[in-house]
């Protein structure tokens, strides 16, 4: 039973230590959040050439359609 309590006790100093030592982002004040325009993504330009692809590979690129993107303002701090 104490080993328990001892495991416990020492879980929760580690818990607390990862926390603290957290590090923070260098590119985001507190409270302030990123925007759309903050976000790089593949775009579809018409001088850039569709490769065809035969099989299963990962292809990076021309994406048509993102949907449901939509900014939400923040109400309240934590």
């Amino acid at each position: 039973m104490q080993f328990l309590i001892y495991f416990a006790i020492v879980l929760i100093v580690v818990a607390v230590a990862l926390i603290l030592l957290m590090p923070t982002p260098e590119n985001q004040q507190p409270g302030k959040a990123n925007t759309l325009d903050d976000f790089q993504f593949p775009d579809n330009s018409q001088s850039r050439p569709i490769p065809k692809i035969y099989g299963t590979v990962f292809a990076a690129g021309n994406i048509i359609y993102i949907g449901n993107l939509k900014t939400q303002t923040i109400t309240h701090c934590q």
